[in-house]
């Protein structure tokens, strides 16, 4: 799950399935009321699966992690309507990384970049490059993401990043 910085909306993932739920939080009680149009259809194919979802610092856009059922680009990325919490796919979605799976994408609260865990296999296997987490810049004006950099997991035996803490 993942609120945005405004804390007017909650985005959450559902378990084994394409779709992202929005709701509205209401600012004096805290209840949830489903956003219009929520649940929201996400990566293109009844075979993917949303593992995480994350808004980035600006409030403007919805990280989502995909899992899509063979290594292809897995960050899917939605402009959220400031007004009504609304998602709508942004053009080029999905992103890099090419990845079996994106897990725990978590923003960056004080710069538009995004930190994504990608798995490149379901073990360890000779050619398959281990886990990795990959560091992108979030274009503030169309959501777009850009990789720039990545870094494998110092044991090259782990297949997958399970989570993704930030301090500051």
């Amino acid at each position: 799950m993942s609120i945005d910085p405004t804390g007017q909306f909650l985005y959450a993932s559902y378990e084994a399935t394409n779709e992202v739920a929005a709701f509205a939080i209401d600012a004096t009680s805290g209840t949830l009321t489903a956003v219009p149009g929520s649940p929201f259809a996400v990566g293109g194919s009844a075979t993917t699966i949303v593992t995480t979802v994350a808004v980035d610092a600006s409030g403007k856009f919805l990280i989502v992690g995909l899992e899509p059922g063979a290594v292809s680009n897995c960050l899917d990325v939605f402009s959220i309507d400031s007004g009504t919490g609304a998602l709508a796919l942004v053009p080029g979605s999905p992103f890099p990384p090419s990845a079996l799976l994106c897990t725990n994408v978590v923003s960056n609260p004080s710069e538009p970049l995004v930190y994504a865990g990608a798995s490149y296999g379901i073990q360890p296997v000779p050619g398959v490059q281990p886990a990795a987490v990959v560091t992108l810049s979030v274009d503030t004006t169309t959501g777009a993401l850009t990789p720039v950099g990545q870094t494998s997991v110092p044991d090259t035996t782990k297949v997958n990043v399970d989570a993704i803490a930030l301090t500051h």
